[in-house]
């Protein structure tokens, strides 16, 4: 399976990211660089449905595993 999907709605993609070091860690789209500028950051269930909204830096606890949505 691959870490990045379109995204069913919009222009975008969808990422499966995994915190893999047992550790806290956060990380920003802010500094991203892309071919497209991103519009606007979503952490989504696997359904696509939006849990927080517009958020461009997201914390992830030890081992845990959050779908992201990047609108382009």
């Amino acid at each position: 399976m691959s870490p990045f999907l379109p995204a069913r709605y919009g222009a975008g993609i969808i990422l499966h990211i995994r915190e893999i070091e047992g550790r806290d860690a956060e990380l920003s789209f802010s500094s991203r660089k892309s071919l497209a500028p991103i519009r606007r950051v979503d952490e989504v269930n696997v359904l696509e449905e939006a849990l927080t909204e517009n958020k461009p830096k997201l914390s992830f606890k030890p081992y845990q595993t959050k779908f992201v949505r990047l609108l382009f």
